[in-house]
């Protein structure tokens, strides 16, 4: 089994070789050319969802694991080599299962917590509207209450304002 001791110096040995390559005098900054005839021109793609980073990360896992099972070294090299050739890119990839789970973990807290607060904030407009209801209802019927009193001929002393009494001299 490798250890990460062991593929952090494969990563060095690829960052030395590549910037051997990165030293040559026909460097384009934009698009790497390689002696192997290939070029990487920047491409910007849309970033795919995190259930499939984590599928595919831990395809890569496994696959890593029995390349080291089997020692088979030159195949190992060369999918760091294309992993080295992606950071120089530019391009961003997850490739460690738990920080994707992880990452999976707080958008799906995130999308609870923002659900909890809308259904609260829901819940605070209708309770808003149903007071809003009530006392306009209180309201008609109060006032239907001050016809039919005043149809019958009897005053209502609670709509009328207290007069002011003056002091005489």
């Amino acid at each position: 089994e490798i250890s990460r001791r062991e593929i952090k110096v494969d990563n060095l040995n690829l960052v030395v070789a590549f910037r051997s390559i990165m030293s040559q005098d026909n460097f384009e900054f934009g698009v790497l050319n390689f002696p192997s005839g290939r070029s990487l021109p920047r491409e910007e793609k849309k970033k795919p969802a995190l259930k499939s980073q984590l599928k595919r990360a831990e395809t890569q896992a496994k696959k890593i694991k029995k390349l080291v099972a089997n020692k088979e070294q030159e195949d190992f090299e060369n999918m760091m080599y294309d992993k080295m050739l992606k950071k120089a890119k530019g391009e961003k990839f997850r490739d460690d299962p738990n920080k994707i789970q992880k990452t999976i973990k707080k958008v799906q807290s995130r999308k609870k917590k923002s659900a909890s607060e809308w259904k609260e904030r829901q819940d605070q407009v209708k309770k808003l509207m149903d007071e809003r209801q009530k006392k306009r209802a209180d309201n008609i019927k109060k006032r239907i209450q001050q016809k039919k009193d005043k149809k019958n001929g009897k005053k209502n002393t609670s709509t009328k304002r207290p007069t002011r009494q003056r002091n005489k001299k």
